[in-house]
C-alpha cells in the first residue's frame, strides 16, 4: 500500500514535501500599482502582500482591455500550488478552491477588500495572490494592493433606477408631477423627490452597516394593492441571491472529469445560507466577484430588489394616502398623509440586506417550518424557541435553537406569540431591548409570531410590543431613521465589524470514521507526512461486494482536498497488475471525487438526518461521487472515541517493509475493551482480476503471535437504505482466511510482521498471501 500511495502522490507523499512554489515571488508595496502580462489561459502565483500592523487590505486588478477575463484570489499564510501532488499544473478550479477570497467576474476588473472583521481576518504575515487568465490571447493588466488602518467605510449601495427587468415599473422614478422641495429633499418633481429620498435611505443604512464592498439594488414600483380597511402593503424587498458554504461536484459535459463547485469558506458558518449583501462583506468581493457573472450592463447581478407601491400618492379605496419624502422625520399629521418614505424604505431594504428568515411560512409543500433546501440560514440560526412554562418566568422555561427539532416544532414556535426569540447576546444586551433586565431566557428580543402565521412578516420582524419606533417592527410604528434594536441583529447575520479571531487550523490525526446511518462502510484517514493525508474508502459495490478507493492530498483550512489525477479523479480505484512497475494502475473506468470537511459538521444536513450520532469528537462531512452516485454527503464520526485509544497506538496505514512489494496494505485501529487491547484491522488486497477487495480482523483481546480469522463481509450498496438485518446488527460474514500479526512498536521498528492468506469468496476468487515485515506508512502519534 505504501508504494500505491507513492504512485498517486507522484513521489512526494512520503518525502514530507508539500506543493512546490517555483515561481518568482514579487512583493506588492501598498498603494503602488504593478503592471504585468499574463499568457492566454495561464495562471501566476507570483505576487505576495506582507502585512505588518494594518487591519484593512484592498486588492484591485484592472485589465488594459476590460473584456479580458482575468480573476484574482487571495489567501493567508500558505501559497497557492504551482504543481499538484500528481505532478500536474493546477486547474483554475484547484486554485479557486484553495482561495480564501476570490473575485471572478466575467470582466478584467476585480476587487477584494477585507478587514480584521472577515472570517480570515487581515493580520500580520504574508498574503498570497493567484491570478488566472481566461483570455484567448496574452493580456496586460495592473494590480494594486493597498494597506490601511482604521474602520471599514460606510456601506456603498448602488441603486439602479432604470432597469425594467422582471416587470420592474420605472414610472415612479420619472414622474414629472411638480413638487415643492421638502425638509432637505431638493427635488422639484415627484420622481426626483422619490429618487432623492431612496438615496437618503440607503445613505442612512450605509452609515450604520459598514463595508468597503458595494452592494447593488434594483429599485422598482409595483401595484401592491390598495387599502381595503385591513392595511396596505407599502413596499417589499428581499435578497436576490444567497451564498452558502458547501462542497459539491459537477461532471464536465461529455467527460468523467470532475470540477468542484466553490466552497465559500469566507462565510463563518458552514452549510448555512447568507443573503448575498452581507455575504459581499464577508467575501470581500461583489456578488459578481464571488458568485461569478457580470458586474455591469443589462445582465449584472443584484444583491437585492426593492419595490414600492405605485398606488401610494394616489387615490385608494379609503381616500388619499401619500408618502412624505422629507429627509427629517415626518411630524404627526393626518392618519393617511404622513407615511414616511425614508423609514419605509430603510425597513424594506434591511430585509434585502439580510434581516429575513428563510424557513418556509406558507402552507403546502414543503412543510411550514421546513428549512430552505434543507439548509440552515444565518438569520434563523440566531433564533431560539422557548419551551416550558415561560409566562411567569418559571424555572421550567428553557431555550432551544429554533432550527433544532422538526418542521412542526418550528411551525409551533412561529405561532407562539412570545416564544420566538432572537438569541444572540449582543441584541439581548442592547439598551433598546426592553427585556434586557429579565431573567434568561426571557431577556431575549421577542420576534413576531402571530397565530395564524403571516407569511410576509412572521419571524422576520421584531414583535410590535418590543420597542415603539423600532425600524424592524412587524407594523410601521413611528418613523425611525435608524436601525435601533435591529443593528445588533444585523451584525449577527454578517454585518459585524468587530475584529475576529482567525479560524482554528484543523489538523486531524490518523483515525477511522464511519456514518452510523451506513454501518459497514467507512474510511481510514491518516496523516502521511507534513500536511499530506491519505483517505481509504472501504465500501461495497452495487452487488454488495467489498471494494475500496483511495485519495491523497493536503488539508486546506480544515478541508481535505485531494487533487485530480491525469484521469480527472481525486478518489481513485486501482487495479493490481502483477509484473508491472508499480503493479497498481489507476482504473480510468471509474470516475471518483471526494472532499472531507472538518468545519462545523453539526450544521450540515447530513448530520441532521435524525440518526443518533456522537459529534463530540473530531467529526467531518464526506462529500463523494463515484460514477453515477453523485454528491453524496455522509456525516462521519470516529469509529472509537479518543478516550479509549491505547499506548502504544498502532492506528494508521501499514504496508510491506519492502517498498517493491506494493498494491496491498492495512488500516489498523487500536482501542481498549476493559483492560484488554482491542484491534480492528482492514486488509486491502486484490482478487484474481486485480480488483481491490478488503477483509477484516476484529479482536477485543488482541495478542501478538495469535492466528485469527480474516472475515469477508457481503454488504449493501453505498446509496441503498440500510437493510433491517444490518440495523439489527446481523451481517453476512464468512471466514476468508487467517492472519497472524506481531506489532512491536508504531512506525518502522523491527519486529512488526504479518503472515496472512486470504481467498476472495466469490467469483473471480483468487488467493493473496504474504509473510514478512510490515511498516507504518502514516505518521505516528506523538
Amino acid at each position: 500500500m505504501r508504494a500505491l500511495l507513492r504512485t498517486i502522490a507522484a513521489g512526494l507523499l512520503l518525502s514530507g514535501a508539500s506543493f512546490a512554489q517555483a515561481q518568482q515571488t514579487i512583493p506588492l508595496a501598498s498603494g503602488v500599482p504593478v503592471n504585468f502580462q499574463i499568457g492566454a489561459n495561464q495562471f501566476s502565483n507570483a505576487f505576495v502582500i506582507d502585512v505588518t500592523s494594518q487591519n484593512q487590505l484592498r486588492l484591485e486588478l484592472a485589465a488594459v482591455n476590460a473584456a479580458d477575463d482575468i480573476d484574482i484570489m487571495l489567501r493567508y499564510g500558505s501559497p497557492f500550488p504551482d504543481r499538484t501532488l500528481s505532478g500536474l499544473s493546477p486547474s483554475a478550479g484547484d486554485l479557486f478552491e484553495f482561495a480564501q477570497y476570490r473575485s471572478q467576474s466575467s470582466s478584467g476588473n476585480e476587487l477584494i477588500a477585507i478587514g480584521d472583521y472577515n472570517t480570515f481576518p487581515v493580520r500580520a504575515g504574508r498574503w498570497y495572490v493567484s491570478i488566472v487568465s481566461f483570455a484567448a490571447t496574452a493580456a496586460s493588466a495592473r494590480i494594486t494592493a493597498t494597506l490601511s488602518t482604521g474602520a471599514a467605510p460606510a456601506l456603498p449601495v448602488e441603486v439602479v433606477f432604470d432597469d425594467p427587468a422582471g416587470d420592474c415599473d420605472l414610472s415612479g422614478w420619472t414622474d414629472s408631477t411638480a413638487r415643492a422641495p421638502v425638509a432637505g429633499n431638493s427635488g422639484t418633481t415627484l420622481g426626483q423627490q422619490r429618487r432623492n429620498a431612496l438615496l437618503e435611505a440607503v445613505r442612512l443604512l450605509g452609515a450604520e452597516l459598514r463595508s468597503p464592498v458595494p452592494v447593488r439594488m434594483q429599485a422598482c414600483w409595483q401595484d401592491l394593492g390598495t387599502d381595503t380597511g385591513g392595511g396596505v402593503t407599502l413596499a417589499s424587498a428581499g435578497p436576490r441571491a444567497i451564498g452558502r458554504r458547501n462542497i459539491t461536484f459537477s461532471r464536465a459535459q461529455g467527460s468523467d472529469v470532475e470540477t468542484v463547485d466553490l466552497n465559500d469558506r469566507f462565510l463563518p458558518r458552514n452549510y448555512t445560507s447568507f443573503a448575498s449583501a452581507p455575504a459581499t462583506k464577508l467575501a470581500g468581493a461583489r456578488l459578481c466577484g464571488f458568485g461569478g457573472g457580470d458586474c455591469t450592463g443589462p445582465n449584472a447581478l443584484y444583491d437585492l430588489r426593492a419595490q414600492f407601491n405605485i398606488k401610494i400618492d394616489g387615490p385608494d379605496a379609503l381616500g388619499a394616502r401619500s408618502y412624505y419624502y422629507g429627509f427629517t422625520q415626518a411630524t404627526t399629521g393626518t392618519a393617511l398623509a404622513d407615511t414616511d418614505f425614508i423609514s419605509v424604505a430603510m425597513h424594506e431594504i434591511a430585509h434585502g440586506l439580510g434581516f429575513i428568515g428563510l424557513v418556509n411560512k406558507t402552507a403546502g409543500s414543503p412543510n411550514i417550518g421546513a428549512r430552505l433546501g434543507g439548509f440552515d440560514d444565518i438569520y434563523s440560526a440566531n433564533v431560539i424557541r422557548l419551551v416550558g412554562d415561560c409566562e411567569m418566568g418559571s424555572a421550567t422555561c428553557t431555550a432551544l435553537p429554533f432550527l433544532s427539532g422538526t418542521d412542526a416544532d418550528r411551525a409551533a414556535a412561529m405561532t407562539s406569540f412570545t416564544g420566538l426569540r432572537w438569541g444572540d447576546a449582543e441584541a439581548s444586551q442592547s439598551p433598546f431591548n426592553p427585556n434586557r433586565d429579565s431573567p434568561a431566557p426571557l431577556n431575549t428580543v421577542t420576534l413576531h409570531a402571530p397565530n395564524p402565521i403571516v407569511s410576509g412578516s412572521t419571524l422576520s420582524h421584531i414583535a410590535n410590543a418590543q420597542e415603539a419606533g423600532s425600524l424592524m417592527l412587524a407594523q410601521a410604528v413611528g418613523k425611525p431613521h435608524q436601525l435601533g434594536l435591529a443593528l445588533p441583529m444585523m451584525n449577527a447575520v454578517g454585518w459585524s465589524s468587530a475584529p475576529r479571531v482567525a479560524p482554528e487550523t484543523v489538523e486531524p490525526f490518523s483515525a477511522q470514521y464511519f456514518d452510523p446511518k451506513r454501518t459497514g462502510h467507512g474510511i481510514d484517514f491518516s496523516r502521511i507526512a507534513g500536511n499530506i493525508y491519505a483517505l481509504v474508502f472501504y465500501t461495497y459495490g452495487a452487488n454488495g461486494e467489498p471494494e475500496w478507493y483511495i485519495a491523497a492530498g493536503p488539508m486546506v483550512d480544515g478541508v481535505f482536498m485531494p487533487p485530480q489525477n491525469a484521469n480527472g479523479d481525486s478518489l481513485v480505484r486501482f487495479r493490481y497488475v502483477p509484473g508491472t512497475n508499480p503493479p497498481q494502475i489507476a482504473d480510468a473506468t471509474f470516475a471518483g471525487a471526494v472532499r472531507l470537511d472538518f468545519n462545523q459538521p453539526a450544521s450540515s444536513p447530513a448530520c441532521q438526518d435524525g440518526t443518533s450520532r456522537d459529534l463530540s469528537g473530531r467529526a467531518a462531512v464526506m462529500t463523494w461521487s463515484i460514477n453515477n452516485d453523485r454528491n453524496q454527503q455522509w456525516c462521519m464520526q470516529p469509529l472509537i472515541p479518543e478516550s479509549i485509544r491505547t499506548t502504544p497506538d498502532f492506528t494508521g496505514g501499514w504496508a510491506a517493509a519492502n517498498a517493491a512489494d506494493s498494491g496491498w496494505g492495512f488500516s489498523f485501529l487500536n482501542g481498549r475493551v476493559g483492560t484488554n487491547q482491542a484491534l480492528f484491522g482492514l486488509l486491502y488486497y486484490p482478487d484474481a482480476n486485480g480488483n481491490g477487495r478488503w477483509a477484516f480482523v476484529q479482536q477485543n483481546a488482541f495478542a501478538n503471535g495469535t492466528q485469527y480469522p480474516l472475515i469477508e463481509r457481503k454488504g449493501y450498496c453505498r446509496t441503498c437504505a440500510t437493510p433491517a438485518t444490518v440495523l439489527a446488527g446481523v451481517f453476512d460474514d464468512r471466514n476468508a482466511g487467517t492472519i497472524t500479526l506481531n506489532l512491536a512498536q508504531p512506525g518502522n521498528a523491527a519486529g512488526n510482521t504479518a503472515n496472512f492468506s486470504v481467498t476472495y469468496q466469490t467469483a473471480p476468487g483468487g488467493t493473496f498471501a504474504r509473510n514478512g515485515a510490515i511498516t507504518q506508512i502514516s505518521a505516528t502519534r506523538q
